[in-house]
């Protein structure tokens, strides 16, 4: 009986890791909450050796190989995330070169036998600037997302008091019901002065005005109305846009490092020589000033 039953859990163990990875090499939309991560392969593995499957057995030996490979390309991971948040923002020239890694990195985890999906959304997340601050978010941030175009922004960025910590039972933060938010950017688009302009912190106002008066006589032209769809602010902020039209912040590499960057290389480059900006685009900071 005790064969019998150990076969069977055998038998179940391998459906489910053959599932696994099937489902981590070629996921679809409808497989996005149970994409595989890290540790998921790692359950997998784990419960091999609880079974008491041989690590000579071939399944077996495909997930260890998978899990080995998968933790030395989270070394790097972490590597790159630490790094990221000491280099902080945008306007810190260390910031490119280490986002330029990290897309190195995604597109090797994606790469990997199976790709640890979770981990490589992580990653892609430290590794946008947001808000008109221009820097990374992580867990700890506070963010408010704009009706308009879906960007996200610290709240005393944009002149907001930032709302206590604690979340409600349902997850959200503790905001009145009939509480909207439009950002400084999308109101240029409606024509509009954002009512907050004058409590917006002066870091930040530098980059709304940069945006306002230089990015946007620029980008408008390339993409019409719906460059306030297009998360103009993603785009100020990419190295692309930095390499072009900010003195040096982003090399070509970092500049073309990606097939986004790179069509947008191209246009701006198209558009450089007749444009002159009407100010440096970037945002001075005191402690790279100094050398710190």
């Amino acid at each position: 009986a005790e064969i019998f039953l150990q076969v069977l859990r055998v038998t179940k163990w391998r459906a489910n890791a053959h599932a696994f990875m099937k489902q981590a090499q070629n996921p679809s939309a409808a497989d996005e909450p149970r994409k595989p991560s890290i540790e998921t392969l790692r359950g997998i593995y784990e419960s091999s050796r609880v079974i008491g499957i041989s690590t000579k057995d071939p399944v077996v030996n495909l997930i260890k190989i998978a899990w080995d490979e998968a933790m030395q390309w989270k070394a790097l991971a972490d590597s790159a995330i630490k790094e990221i948040k000491e280099a902080r923002d945008c306007n810190n020239p260390r910031f490119y070169s280490i986002q330029s890694r990290v897309n190195d990195l995604i597109r090797s985890g994606k790469s990997l036998p199976i790709p640890p999906h979770d981990e490589i959304v992580i990653l892609r997340e430290y590794s946008v600037p947001y808000c008109l601050c221009r820097e990374i978010t992580d867990e700890n941030s506070i963010l408010i997302e704009c009706e308009k175009c879906q960007e996200w922004y610290h709240f005393e960025c944009v002149g907001l008091k930032t709302p206590k910590p604690q979340k409600s039972s349902t997850g959200e933060l503790p905001l009145p019901d009939d509480f909207s938010f439009t950002c400084p950017i999308c109101c240029i688009g409606l024509g509009k002065e954002y009512e907050r302009l004058n409590k917006i912190p002066e870091r930040c106002i530098q980059t709304y005005y940069a945006i306002k008066n230089d990015a946007l006589p620029i980008l408008e032209p390339l993409f019409g109305a719906d460059i306030f769809k297009k998360k103009i602010l993603r785009m100020y902020n990419s190295a692309a846009y930095q390499y072009v039209f900010s003195n040096g912040l982003a090399t070509h590499e970092q500049a073309s490092s990606t097939a986004e960057n790179r069509k947008l290389l191209q246009k701006l480059q198209q558009v450089k020589k007749n444009h002159a900006p009407s100010a440096d685009h970037r945002i001075q900071d005191p402690h790279l000033a100094n050398g710190g």
